[in-house]
């Protein structure tokens, strides 16, 4: 459990072995070169793909019996999103969501946007988002997609908020008819600053 599995992610082994003595040993053979010897083990599989998972189990009188059973380890979902960033202050950010799925279909998109806000978005809605930062600064989104088989994977980008420029400008009084001189003041204030 689960069936079908996830890649890296857990799986639980449980044995429903009977015999009218008692069982005494587990033999558990994954199928990808591990092995163990506990009687319900949980064991993580590294690749994907099918494997034939054996349990051989012996009772106190040395007596055994072995059951292979095939298990389908699913690839993970691809998640990958965009942004329209770095934006200036008091603007949206825009996140296009690019995330894929191997096997199936994405059912789950987790936002975590980085200020203490998290938007959870359930298919069939719209898994783009907007956010309004509140200050500037960079933030580590983070996206958490999960697919029809429940098998989940992370990935994250930075976005940037800048500050505003600051603009300014003085002039010199000047007499009708003669040329007016105005002079810019304006500053980047820590942002990117186009004087136009």
């Amino acid at each position: 459990d689960p069936d079908p599995a996830c890649l890296n992610s857990p799986v639980q082994f449980t044995d429903l072995s009977t015999s009218s003595s008692n069982i005494v040993g587990w033999s558990w053979n994954f199928g990808d070169g591990t092995t163990s010897s506990l009687q319900n083990p949980l064991h993580n599989f590294s690749t994907p793909g099918t494997f034939n998972v054996t349990l051989t189990v012996t009772t106190t009188e040395n007596c055994s019996s072995s059951i292979t059973q095939s298990v389908d380890v699913n690839p993970l979902p691809l998640p990958d999103f965009t942004t329209n960033t770095p934006v200036c202050f008091d603007d949206s950010v825009q996140f296009t969501n690019l995330s894929t799925s191997p096997n199936g279909s994405i059912v789950q998109w987790i936002w975590d946007l980085g200020d203490g806000n998290i938007v959870t978005v359930d298919a069939p809605n719209n898994p783009n988002i907007s956010h309004l930062y509140l200050s500037t600064g960079t933030f580590q989104v983070t996206l958490t997609v999960t697919d029809s088989d429940s098998c989940q994977n992370t990935t994250s980008r930075l976005v940037e908020v800048v500050s505003n420029p600051v603009s300014d400008f003085t002039f010199e009084d000047a007499c009708f008819g003669d040329p007016v001189t105005f002079t810019d003041l304006s500053t980047p204030n820590g942002g990117p600053a186009l004087f136009t």
